[in-house]
């Protein structure tokens, strides 16, 4: 069976293993270690695929007219070599699949999901672990990438001034990177030398980031935009994110512009883009947010635990950070990827608690920056008053119908079922199954 292989994601394992052992240990042990990777590696008549737990790294596979096996991190790629949307399928996050031309099988894998809370779980153990498995990801970053330019994107808030506290602490020559957006005038201001904190349409937690950035003496590079940029920035955040959902394409246009600006500081450098991702799905803090009379980012109605599933399994569709920085050459890597199953395992009751993100995280920022992290931050795509991207995007009129339009536009001549098919109840479209073994 000839294989087409279009995967070129970066492999981020956080620990050193070949794809030849992850999948032989797999096989004996049932279980995916953490990380960001996705592979596909041919095994006699056969080729076996697997993808990380949390489905960091995307990977879709479908047979071409030739009935060649086409693999890639893009669909759009896969597409683009002969596979028909309606045949693509994505191998869920944490599975291995044998596909050969009798059809797929699972070999081994298992749903974040399913792992079982604990019912007295000690927080200083959970910290002291926590702690212990962040030091030994980012020294393994330090040794990885020696050489590299590091970048943490930093909002202000407590998952990014983790990230932030360890790149600090870890990693040489690190970076912050925090995001605003400006007026014309304050825009006119930060060009002629006026520090982008200083000027009043500057987002609270843009100031909170700076502070700190400047506590862990860490540089800052000021990413700065005109709220008028994002309309030139939806059509690459549909397509980079794979995905036409607002809540992963608002994400996705900050992320572009974040991108564009790091890219541009390190020309023709190495660079690893650190951010403080996932850790809101592991602990539910999400809520729906209104603007006017639209409801946006809406989410179910049921207890905590459940929404818990439910926000972790929907990490598996939505490109909104790697695909991101990615297409710009950029290395992105989420830490927080390896605290998947600790975080599963904190009992539902803690999620209901308002505070349950700062007594499990807060000790793990350094103690003087603590002070300066923003515990009424917002979320970079909604920031203050205006809402942010979010509101800039309302005032745009661009909802999901349009962005569901911008998503179908890169398939033309398929039937609009076929592109709307690829995300079912946020989740990528899983393969048709054989017997299995």
């Amino acid at each position: 069976m000839e294989l087409i292989d279009l995967i070129d994601y970066p492999t981020v394992r956080y620990a050193p293993a070949s794809d030849s052992v992850v999948l032989d240990q797999s096989l004996s042990s049932g279980r995916l270690p953490p990380g960001q990777y996705a592979f596909a590696l041919r095994r006699g008549k056969s080729v076996h695929l697997a993808r990380d737990p949390i489905g960091c790294n995307k990977l879709f596979f479908g047979f071409d007219r030739e009935g060649r096996l086409v693999v890639g991190n893009r669909v759009v790629r896969v597409w683009q070599r002969g596979v028909p949307l309606a045949a693509i399928a994505s191998c869920p996050p944490g599975h291995v699949l044998e596909v050969s031309r009798d059809g797929v099988v699972k070999l081994a894998g298992h749903e974040l999901s399913d792992v079982a809370a604990d019912a007295e779980p000690s927080i200083a153990h959970f910290q002291a672990e926590t702690r212990a498995i962040l030091g030994r990801a980012f020294a393994w970053l330090a040794r990885e990438f020696q050489g590299c330019q590091f970048a943490v994107c930093l909002s202000g808030g407590l998952d990014s001034s983790v990230v932030a506290s360890f790149a600090a602490a870890h990693l040489p020559g690190v970076t912050a990177v925090s995001f605003t957006y400006l007026d014309i005038d304050d825009l006119r201001r930060h060009a002629l030398g006026v520090p982008a904190e200083q000027l009043a349409s500057a987002s609270d937690d843009f100031r909170a980031a700076v502070q700190v950035a400047s506590t862990l003496g860490l540089p800052l590079l000021p990413v700065v935009r005109p709220s008028g940029a994002v309309a030139g920035a939806i059509r690459p955040s549909v397509s980079l994110c794979q995905d036409w959902r607002d809540f992963n394409v608002h994400c996705a246009t900050v992320n572009l512009f974040l991108a564009q600006d790091i890219r541009a500081a390190f020309p023709g450098r190495r660079v690893v883009v650190l951010t403080g991702d996932l850790m809101n799905e592991y602990v539910c803090d999400y809520r729906e947010e209104r603007v006017g009379d639209a409801v946006y980012y809406k989410l179910p109605r049921i207890p905590a635990d459940r929404r818990r599933k439910y926000l972790v399994r929907g990490l598996d569709a939505g490109d909104r950070e790697i695909g991101v920085f990615w297409a710009y050459g950029l290395v992105a890597c989420q830490p927080f990827a390896l605290l998947a199953e600790s975080y599963m395992r904190v009992p539902a009751a803690m999620l209901d608690r308002p505070d349950v993100k700062w007594t499990l995280n807060a000790p793990l920022v350094a103690p003087a920056a603590l002070a300066h992290v923003s515990k009424a931050k917002t979320r970079a795509q909604v920031g203050g008053q205006d809402m942010g991207t979010l509101g800039i995007y309302h005032r745009l009129g661009i909802g999901e119908a349009e962005l569901r339009r911008l998503w179908r536009e890169q398939f033309p001549g398929e039937p609009a079922a076929a592109c709307d098919d690829l995300i079912e109840l946020g989740r990528y479209k899983r393969p048709p199954y054989g017997l299995g073994r």
